[in-house]
């Protein structure tokens, strides 16, 4: 594994902790609000769910953002995309096609 694809999986690995981390910090709080009356278990349950469906939006942009800064990354470091690959490919291919229809011709 390269420098910088180990960099990349501890930064996700450190968001991921991260947000589990958030999560369970966050039921934590709402047990302790439901068991000091603050909120009922029905508020608890809401919050609850709306705490879930923001953290989905945001691991989703994380992880939009993450895809964005490998791909400048890995565009900074030289290394060509499977698109690129799979064009220089087909040139190849093209080019091998039309030398071995001149050796065919002489």
């Amino acid at each position: 594994m390269s420098e910088g694809s180990s960099l990349l999986g501890r930064w996700l690995l450190a968001g991921l902790g991260l947000a589990a981390l958030t999560r369970e910090k966050a039921e934590e709080l709402l047990q302790d609000l439901v068991r000091r009356g603050e909120i009922t278990r029905d508020e608890a349950t809401r919050l609850g769910q709306e705490i879930r469906e923001r953290a989905l939006g945001q691991r989703s942009e994380w992880r939009q953002r993450l895809d964005e800064e490998g791909q400048k990354f890995w565009a900074s470091a030289g290394v060509a995309t499977r698109a690129e690959l799979e064009e220089l490919r087909r040139k190849v291919a093209a080019l091998e096609e039309r030398l071995d229809r001149q050796d065919t011709v002489q």
